[in-house]
């Protein structure tokens, strides 16, 4: 690799990290894949310091470090990959083991750094064919669960596995070929390495990022990011050119330089996540007003019209009855209600008492429309806040109802286990995607236009509040379950 294309790479790597850093908050997998590009922006940094070098011996330790984080960039990629299928906790044995398999090829590369006398493990068939053989299989395994998933996803969601199949196709095909060329066992092939995995970088950051990423940051800050990450490879290249073998004045100096990017980085950036977040916010707080606005609005206008019919009343001298201000007084009531739960949603701080559980389910539902209701009879009574809880379920039904939209079914059933009581609401809508599922529950994360973000949040708080917990089970294309475990009190365990 020579000079220009290490660097120009490197700079490449380093822009797209920032930028995916600045995306943490709001995109799941942003923040694996900037510690993807860092890697990868290690690895052509490595490779740009031993293209610089003039003495044999930088040039062999640089090239050990460099393929030592080349060895890293597959685990990190299929970790990723892992990610992005919602499936960690089922496939954290495989990325256990692919972890160790690369770490250690990275551990090999570094003996001829530790040991001189040592051969060059880093530079030889071996390693180049242990490599082959772990991309092959980690790569093969990526595909093939990213294409079932593709083939149960709904339309954008496939289009992004579609996306990310086609980075680890690039990315391990252009490595595969400089590997190949290493290993000696087939015709000397275009170095290819780099710019394929600079492409499927590209590929993920599309899938990763969506585009409004982009649309969001000013030309500016991209500029800006982009001349911080070529002044870093520069100040780099002119350090090591000027302290060469003085090993301690370079580790300090580079420690140095990257405190100084990540300074000018977070500077640059924080103007753009400081506005995302205040819009973030604003927006938040414009949702929670509109919704308590839609709340009180109601009450509001029944009480407007029963005055007004008193009041015609009155003027044509008819005698009003005792019960004649029952309608007003029944919604001021309302109303009053109505702000202490919104007061209430920001503590939740619940009152206590035995209830049963049964009771709180069919005062949410209050005659909605379900496929079935399955309340189970005899249940024992629970310590619960009744309005907290009450909101709770009206939270997960009213986004079942959102999800279904007048063309599905839900279902309501309460049961016991051995020391809990649980209410299970189920829907046959479209489900969520993995990285929906993984944050649903987070505070102020929402897939809706109109949605503020702390419905299912709210919901999380109520049941810590309990005592309780709730879970998420969704599938794309055949619904979610969203189960409210309650435990129940000391006597009827």
């Amino acid at each position: 690799m020579d000079v220009i294309t290490a660097a120009f790479t490197a700079l490449v790597f380093l822009a797209i990290a920032g930028l995916a850093a600045s995306r943490g908050r709001t995109e799941p997998l942003a923040a694996r894949f900037a510690v993807l590009c860092v890697v990868l922006f290690a690895y052509d940094a490595l490779v740009l310091f031993a293209t610089v070098s003039v003495r044999p011996e930088w040039i062999r330790d640089w090239l050990a470090l460099a393929n030592g984080a080349a060895s890293m960039v597959t685990p990190v990629f299929y970790h990723y990959v892992v990610a992005f299928l919602g499936q960690r906790k089922q496939r954290w044995p495989s990325v256990v083991v692919c972890y160790l398999y690369f770490g250690a090829n990275a551990v090999l590369c570094l003996r001829p750094s530790l040991y001189p006398h040592v051969g060059p493990f880093s530079d030889g068939a071996v390693w180049a064919a242990l490599m082959l053989v772990g991309i092959a299989q980690f790569a093969a395994s990526s595909v093939v669960l990213l294409f079932r998933h593709a083939r149960r996803s709904a339309a954008d969601e496939r289009a992004r596995a579609v996306l990310i199949i086609a980075a680890v196709a690039v990315a391990a095909c252009g490595n595969a070929a400089d590997l190949i060329t290493i290993t000696n066992i087939a015709m000397k092939l275009p170095p290819v390495g780099s710019w394929a995995l600079v492409a499927s970088a590209l590929l993920i950051a599309a899938a990763t990022l969506r585009i409004p990423a982009f649309a969001r940051m000013s030309v500016l800050i991209a500029l800006n990011v982009v001349a911080v990450a070529f002044a870093v490879a520069f100040g780099e290249i002119m350090l090591f050119r000027s302290l060469g073998g003085r090993t301690a004045a370079l580790v300090i100096g580079s420690i140095v330089i990257a405190v100084a990017a990540l300074a000018a980085g977070r500077y640059l950036l924080a103007n753009f996540v400081e506005h995302r977040e205040r819009l973030l916010t604003h927006a938040t707080l414009g949702r929670m007003s509109e919704q308590m606005a839609h709340d009180l609005r109601n009450p509001l206008g029944i009480i407007k019209g029963h005055a007004q019919t008193l009041q015609i009343d009155l003027e044509q001298g008819k005698v009003l009855s005792p019960s004649a201000l029952d309608p007003i007084i029944e919604h001021v009531d309302r109303m009053a209600r109505t702000i202490d739960d919104y007061k209430r949603i920001g503590r939740v701080e619940p009152q206590l008492r035995e209830t049963d559980v049964n009771d709180v389910v069919k005062d949410a539902i209050n005659g909605g429309a379900f496929a079935r209701k399955d309340l189970a009879a005899n249940l024992p009574p629970c310590m619960i806040d009744v309005d907290l809880l009450t909101i709770a379920i009206e939270n997960v039904l009213r986004n079942a109802r959102e999800a279904v939209n007048g063309k599905g079914a839900i279902e309501v059933v309460t049961h016991r286990t051995d020391d809990a009581v649980e209410i299970t609401i189920a829907d046959d809508g479209p489900g969520m995607d993995p990285r929906t599922r993984e944050r649903v529950f987070d505070d102020f994360f929402t897939t809706k236009a109109t949605g503020s973000g702390l419905g299912l949040s709210f919901v999380r708080r109520v049941m810590e509040a309990h005592n309780g917990q709730v879970s998420l089970e969704s599938t794309i294309g055949k619904g979610t379950r969203v189960t409210l475990q309650l435990p129940v009190t000391e006597r009827d365990k």
